[in-house]
């Protein structure tokens, strides 16, 4: 079966789960509070480490080409992306299977699908 965009009716509901799971992960788990991320008294909140880089979390090719789902680590949302667009700063240099490429000032970035996402299951090492 094929939808009115011309993919597979498998590849729409495997993104719409992405999507949603990544959504989330992205909430906090009733009565979790922020008291157990908060700096006991005394102590500072410990700062950012550098830039954090947007996290892709599928690929899909249809009849237009590629299309990227990615976190912009700005707005902390997730939306499709092609070859060209912008995301926190940075333009889409390219998208393959497993990857993408994003041009900026600081020169390319390269974002994987195997990249570590918030709330995602620890892989076995």
């Amino acid at each position: 079966m094929v939808n009115s965009v011309g993919l597979p009716a498998k590849t729409v509901v495997l993104v719409s789960l992405l999507i949603a799971g990544a959504a989330q992960a992205q909430t906090p788990a009733p009565g979790s509070g922020s008291s157990a991320s908060a700096p006991a008294p005394g102590e500072t909140a410990p700062g950012p480490v550098g830039p954090v880089k947007p996290l892709l979390y599928g690929v899909i090719y249809g009849e237009r080409g590629w299309i990227a789902y990615i976190e912009d680590p700005t707005t902390r949302g997730i939306a499709a992306y092609r070859v060209g667009d912008t995301v926190a700063g940075q333009t889409i240099d390219a998208i393959e299977e497993e990857r993408v490429v994003l041009k900026g000032p600081d020169g390319a970035l390269e974002i994987r699908l195997s990249d570590e996402k918030p709330g995602a299951p620890q892989r076995p090492r």
